[in-house]
C-alpha cells in the first residue's frame, strides 16, 4: 500500500511539473515564427555545411574560423522559443540561443577532425556593453597543440577572439548537463513571454533577429496586417463553439460529482467502485477539480475567443489543453476507455489546433494592431 501511494505521489508530482513546463513553454511555442528550414547558399542541414567546408580545402584555424562564420550566419535570429530542438535541429531552422549554435559548430568542427570542447561559465561580460553579464557557453578549440575560444554568437568573432569575457570560473559542459541547462533555460525564456502576455511589455531576451533580411516570417512587427475573411470568423466560431461544448458540459459535470460526491446525482448514478484504483474516496475533489479547472476555463475561453480581445487564443489553447490533460489522467486512473472519453479527447485536441491555426494566421493583426 505505502509503495502505491509513493508511486501515485511520484506520477503526481511527475504530472504537476510537465504540467507547469508545458504552461510556462505556451507563449512561446505559439509566438514561435513558422519556419522549418532556413537555407543559406545551398546550406540546410550540418551535413551541407561539412560539405561547404570540405569544399574550401583549409586547414587549421582557417578552416575553424570559416565554419565559426558559417554558423554564426546560418542562425538569423536569437532564440529562446525553441529550446528544445536539438543543436543540428536549431542549425536547420536558423534560430537559437548558445546551447545550441555553438553545440551545433562542436558537431561540425568535429566532422571535420577538429577537437572542440563545450564550456560555460555563470557570468559573462559582453565587451560592446560592460554592464551586461549573464551566463553563456561557448567552445574550446584545439588545433596544433593551441586552444582557443570560438564561439558562433557573432559573424566578428575570430578563434581567440570573442565579444565576451569570462568574469566567474570557466567549465566543461557535459551533454547531459547542457540538455539540462537548454531545459532550464527554456522555463527562463517562457517565463518571460508570460512577462509579455500579462504586462503587454517586450523583455527583449527571447528572441531577436540578427538581420533586416525577412526569412519565412521572421519579418517582425513590420510584416503586413491579416485582414480576417470567412474562414478566419468561421475559424473563431467553431473555438468558441468547442470551448462552451466542453464548458457547459465540465461544470455540469464537475457540480454532479461534488454535489453528489457519493456518485447517487438524480439521473447520473456513477459507483464508488470506478475510483478503486484512484486517490480519491469520494468524488467530491474531482467534482471540484473539474468544474473549476476544465468547466470555467473553457467557459472564459468561449466568450473570448467570441469577443476577440488581444491573447484569446492564449488562453483558449491553455483550456483546451486542460480538457487533454484530465481525459488522458481520467483514462490512466480509471484503466477504462469510454465512447465519451474519445469525443472529448477530440474536442481537446480540435480547440488546441483551432486555437493554434487563429494565432498563426491573425497573429499579425492580433499583435502588432
Amino acid at each position: 500500500m505505502e509503495r502505491q501511494k509513493a508511486v501515485r505521489w511520484l506520477g503526481g508530482t511527475l504530472a504537476v511539473a510537465g504540467l507547469g513546463t508545458w504552461g510556462l513553454s505556451l507563449p512561446g511555442l505559439l509566438l514561435r515564427p513558422r519556419v522549418r528550414r532556413v537555407e543559406m547558399g545551398g546550406i540546410v542541414t550540418l551535413e551541407d555545411a561539412v560539405a561547404a567546408c570540405e569544399r574550401t580545402g583549409l586547414r587549421g584555424w582557417e578552416l575553424v574560423a570559416y565554419a565559426q562564420r558559417l554558423v554564426a550566419r546560418k542562425f538569423t535570429a536569437y532564440s529562446l522559443r525553441n529550446p528544445w530542438d536539438t543543436p543540428a535541429r536549431a542549425f536547420e531552422r536558423g534560430m537559437g540561443f548558445c546551447l545550441q549554435y555553438n553545440p551545433a559548430l562542436q558537431q561540425l568542427l568535429r566532422r571535420l577532425g577538429v577537437e572542440a570542447r563545450l564550456v560555460h561559465a555563470f557570468r559573462v561580460r559582453d565587451v560592446d556593453n560592460p554592464r551586461w553579464k549573464w551566463g553563456h557557453a561557448w567552445l574550446k578549440v584545439r588545433v596544433g597543440g593551441e586552444e582557443r575560444d570560438v564561439c558562433a554568437g557573432h559573424p566578428d568573432n575570430t578563434p581567440g577572439h570573442t565579444r565576451f569575457e569570462p568574469v566567474t570560473p570557466v567549465h566543461e559542459l557535459s551533454p547531459l548537463a547542457a540538455a539540462l541547462s537548454r531545459f532550464g533555460s527554456g522555463l527562463f525564456g517562457g517565463s518571460l513571454e508570460w512577462w509579455t502576455v500579462l504586462t503587454g511589455r517586450r523583455p527583449g531576451l527571447t528572441f531577436a533577429p540578427r538581420s533586416a533580411v525577412s526569412i519565412s516570417g521572421l519579418a517582425g512587427p513590420e510584416a503586413a496586417p491579416v485582414v480576417p475573411g470567412r474562414a478566419h470568423r468561421t475559424m473563431r466560431r467553431l473555438l468558441g463553439g468547442l470551448c462552451f461544448l466542453s464548458g457547459v458540459t465540465a461544470s455540469w459535470g464537475g457540480v454532479e460529482l461534488f454535489g453528489w460526491p457519493e456518485g447517487g446525482a438524480p439521473g447520473f448514478t456513477v459507483p464508488l467502485s470506478v475510483l478503486e484504483h484512484t486517490p480519491f474516496r469520494d468524488f467530491f475533489v474531482p467534482g471540484l477539480l473539474l468544474f473549476s479547472g476544465v468547466g470555467i476555463p473553457n467557459l472564459v475561453a468561449g466568450a473570448l475567443a467570441l469577443r476577440r480581445p488581444r491573447w484569446s487564443e492564449v488562453f483558449a489553447f491553455g483550456a483546451g489543453s486542460s480538457l487533454t490533460v484530465w481525459i488522458v489522467t481520467e483514462m490512466a486512473m480509471l484503466r477504462s476507455f469510454h465512447w465519451l472519453h474519445g469525443l472529448y479527447l477530440a474536442v481537446g485536441l480540435g480547440t488546441q489546433a483551432t486555437a493554434l491555426w487563429l494565432w498563426r494566421h491573425e497573429a499579425p493583426m492580433t499583435r502588432h494592431s
